[in-house]
């Protein structure tokens, strides 16, 4: 009756920067300075130690004032919550056009 739980993530990665078709240039970069090497995996598990910056833009709201605020709760994977605050009580929460701004660097 013993059992054991547990999460598996499978990752695959390109041995050299030959095998690597995207365009992420410090993603090269690292896979020309560590061919074949546990350190790329490392580097994935770590994040790759990002920076993160991001701004909402909005244009004017139905019914009432307010403002959204974009919040990054995670690095790796990536991900941006998109919070609205009325500024008064009559706000609903549809807007006519939101767009995010994300600088990363890392």
């Amino acid at each position: 009756g013993d059992f054991c739980t547990f999460q598996v993530e499978w990752i695959t990665i390109p041995y050299s920067s030959n095998d690597y078709y995207g365009d992420n240039q410090d993603f090269r970069q690292h896979l020309q300075d560590h061919p074949k090497s546990w350190k790329t995996a490392l580097r994935e598990a770590v994040g790759n130690t990002l920076s993160v910056e991001c701004c909402c833009c909005c244009d004017d709201y139905e019914g009432g004032g307010g403002y959204y605020d974009a919040q990054v709760t995670s690095l790796y994977p990536l991900l941006i919550k998109l919070i609205m605050t009325p500024t008064t009580t009559t706000t609903t929460t549809t807007s006519s056009d939101v767009s995010i701004k994300i600088k990363i660097t890392g």
